[in-house]
């Protein structure tokens, strides 16, 4: 019988290994046999794949090829994939080794303990699913329950006795729409590629984050919560386009209200209006009091890649949110 697993993850690795894929060849495999797999099932595109630790390796040992994987995210299940072939292949120590050193390549090691995602699932035929929490429990019978900050979905697979209606929900979807992309056919815009990048950011460090958060009458692109702290910890505006003005306005808000520490981030030109034009005059006090921090965007797009490498390092030296 076909198995469902049920696999939570951060939004960053989602994305990168799941939607977007990595290239074969910045994978740099030296096991010959995995290398030639990987150009079998991959040689027209990326390859799509997904990583469990060692504590799951049981898990991870019973599934097989066409068993589907559900990936979940912040009160849904976004994504769905089936399996094309596990690795290692066998338990022995070189394999190991480079299962090891590709999932540190695509996703670096968790900041909690320093290990990675060494058993792999390399994946085929992903499909956007957005099956909202509520709808697989009302599928499945389980009830399970979102609780911001809190780890919701666990990996699992889900029982024999659940997963017939799920099964037949997920095979409905394989059997009556051609695949289509899983990205958008269009990239987003710059607005949404740095929010996106800043949402994960939290995410990565440790912070429960937010977009569109609103509040009072306000609306924030990003912000990081810290529970049980009353209001988000960090609050951030991506300015493009617009009124910088009102960007701005927004955020002092944030930080007379819940002393949020402040973000701003755009181009140069416009960061440059914000300390001649702004925070020279009625927003002072948010330069003065260092409230407010002033990013460019390639800044963020350079503190994403590293944080998401590099996350485990800074942990192990106590480096934490406070």
């Amino acid at each position: 019988m076909v198995k469902v697993i049920l696999a939570p993850g951060l939004l960053a690795h989602i994305r990168k290994s799941v939607i977007e894929g990595i290239p074969p060849g910045d994978l740099t495999i030296r096991d010959s046999s995995l290398n030639e797999l990987v150009q079998r099932y991959y040689s027209s595109g990326k390859v799509t794949l997904w990583g469990f630790k060692e504590a799951l390796k049981g898990l991870w040992s019973k599934a097989e090829p066409e068993d589907y994987v559900l990936f979940y995210h912040a009160g849904e299940f976004p994504y769905v994939s089936k399996i094309s072939f596990l690795y290692p292949f066998k338990d022995i120590r070189e394999q190991f080794e480079e299962a090891t050193k590709i999932a540190e390549k695509v996703w670096g090691k968790d900041p909690r303990d320093g290990k990675t995602w060494s058993y792999l699932m390399f994946i085929h035929d992903v499909r956007e699913v957005n099956i909202p929490l509520e709808k697989f429990n009302e599928i499945t019978g389980y009830k399970f329950e979102a609780k911001p900050g809190k780890a919701v979905i666990r990996s699992i697979q889900v029982r024999e006795d659940r997963a017939e209606k799920l099964l037949t929900f997920l095979n409905n979807i394989y059997q009556t729409s051609a695949k289509a992309p899983v990205t958008a056919p269009t990239p987003p815009d710059l607005h949404e590629q740095v929010v996106q990048r800043i949402y994960e950011l939290g995410e990565i460090i440790g912070y429960t984050s937010e977009k569109k958060w609103r509040k009072e009458g306000y609306e924030y692109d990003v912000v990081w919560h810290k529970p049980p702290r009353e209001g988000p910890k960090c609050v951030f505006e991506v300015h493009i386009k617009g009124n910088l003005g009102d960007a701005l306005l927004r955020l002092k808000h944030a930080h007379d209200r819940w002393e949020s520490q402040l973000f701003l981030i755009s181009t140069e030109d416009q960061l440059n209006e914000a300390k001649t034009k702004y925070l020279t005059g009625a927003l002072h006090e948010l330069a003065e009091t260092g409230a407010l921090t002033l990013l460019k965007i390639n800044e963020v797009k350079e503190f994403h890649n590293f944080k998401s490498q590099y996350e485990w390092l800074e942990k192990r030296f106590g480096l934490r949110p406070r």
